[in-house]
């Protein structure tokens, strides 16, 4: 399974990666599942390590944090 989704996910590309549930999944709820969620990208994924990854939440938050 692929980043906690279905197993059932169909690979439409690898580059850019793009992959859906199959469509009866959808039909069958009013709200999407985070499992069933599609994978959409438009270009390719960074090659960085997860250990220089840093994300910044800052502006107009309560509490902003990296």
């Amino acid at each position: 399974m692929m980043w906690g989704k279905r197993p059932d996910f169909i690979v439409r590309e690898q580059v850019p990666f793009n992959a859906e549930p199959p469509g009866e999944v959808l039909a069958g709820r009013a709200i999407t599942a985070r499992d069933t969620f599609y994978c959409r990208n438009h270009g390719t994924f960074p090659d960085i390590s997860p250990q220089h990854w840093r994300a910044t939440v800052g502006g107009m938050v309560d509490m902003p944090f990296t």
